[in-house]
């Protein structure tokens, strides 16, 4: 069974550090073995898309399974799902954050939900 923690938060770049440091004390409140800096950049990826595209609130879901995996997810009130981009590391505009997502995470993926969406990353415990 899996225990979960949440915070809902403004979709605003200021509160993204106080989301990353919810994230990981979250995650070692409920016995995370994850690596606590993969976490936090994934949240902090996944925040940083819901603080630039969409306004109001989201919300953040930090589950833990018994097997040590850690689920991370991001609910917002934009309907735009997703995808990520290749560019050159020397884009001064980014657009990398899902790449890394991707990259770190053992799995992730996207759905609909309302008038929003949940976007989600797993993680695996640390070997």
């Amino acid at each position: 069974m899996a225990e979960e923690r949440s915070l809902r938060f403004a979709a605003d770049v200021v509160h993204l550090a106080s989301v990353r440091d919810f994230a990981t004390q979250a995650a070692d409140e409920l016995g995370s073995q994850v690596d606590r800096h993969a976490l936090a950049l994934i949240v902090g990826e996944l925040a940083a898309n819901a603080a630039v595209h969409q306004a109001g609130e989201a919300e953040l879901v930090v589950r833990v399974h018994a097997d040590g995996t850690v689920d991370v997810e991001v609910v917002d009130d934009d309907p735009t799902i997703p995808a990520p981009i290749v560019s050159d590391p020397m884009d001064p505009d980014g657009h990398r954050g899902l790449q890394l997502v991707q990259d770190i995470s053992t799995s992730w993926g996207v759905h609909p939900e309302g008038t929003g969406k949940r976007i989600w990353a797993r993680l695996a415990p640390r070997p």
